[in-house]
């Protein structure tokens, strides 16, 4: 039984020819009849000596003959399959060294902020300017109060108004009240109402 792994067996190819056999059958036969006779048996100068011939497969004999075409075309889509493979993988390296260098870049910037002195904040106009600009104006002001006119508030003039204007509010209010009261009362003879339940009736019922 053979036990030799299919892995290790030597299969033929299908186009695979046997060696040719290019032996000279007298020297064989000679070696043959030398042997025999050695081992004391009788030698026969008439026993045949067959090789084998030559035999074609069924694969060899029925094989489709070479079209070049489809072999080009296989050819050449392989071809365009590994130059696409080959871009697609230069791209991917192309993005890849930039997104490298970029965060290279990034960190070594942010390395150089971290040893740098820190900005004052200043303002757009030098403070020595605000000064003068804030003296002007200060200057401008005075000079505007002076030229005005300016008259000292007499105060008796107007404690006078003031209580002329009360006067005239209480002697208005007064009035009103009478005319209320007599509004009321002249209600009141019209409707039956007796005088004690007219409001304003005594003189308690005016303020003054």
């Amino acid at each position: 039984m053979d036990r030799t792994p299919n892995s290790l067996r030597k299969t033929r190819s299908p186009r695979e020819k046997e060696p040719e056999q290019n032996i000279n059958c007298d020297f064989c036969r000679n070696i043959f009849n030398m042997l025999a006779s050695s081992y004391g048996m009788p030698t026969d100068p008439q026993i045949p000596l067959h090789f084998k011939k030559d035999k074609k497969t069924v694969s060899e004999e029925k094989s489709p003959a070479f079209q070049s075409k489809i072999v080009d075309l296989r050819l050449r889509r392989q071809q365009e399959q590994r130059s696409q493979i080959q871009d697609d993988s230069n791209v991917r390296i192309s993005s890849l060294i930039e997104e490298v260098s970029q965060k290279l870049k990034d960190n070594l910037e942010d390395i150089d902020d971290v040893f740098q002195p820190e900005k004052a904040n200043r303002s757009d106009v030098p403070l020595y300017l605000r000064n003068t600009e804030y003296d002007h104006r200060a200057e401008e002001r005075y000079e505007r109060a002076r030229r005005s006119p300016h008259q000292p508030m007499n105060m008796k003039s107007i404690t006078k108004e003031y209580t002329n204007r009360l006067e005239r509010s209480q002697i208005i209010g007064t009035a009103r009240a009478e005319k209320r009261v007599l509004r009321m009362q002249m209600h009141a003879l019209e409707n039956n109402v007796p005088n004690q339940h007219i409001i304003g009736h005594d003189d308690s019922d005016y303020d003054y």
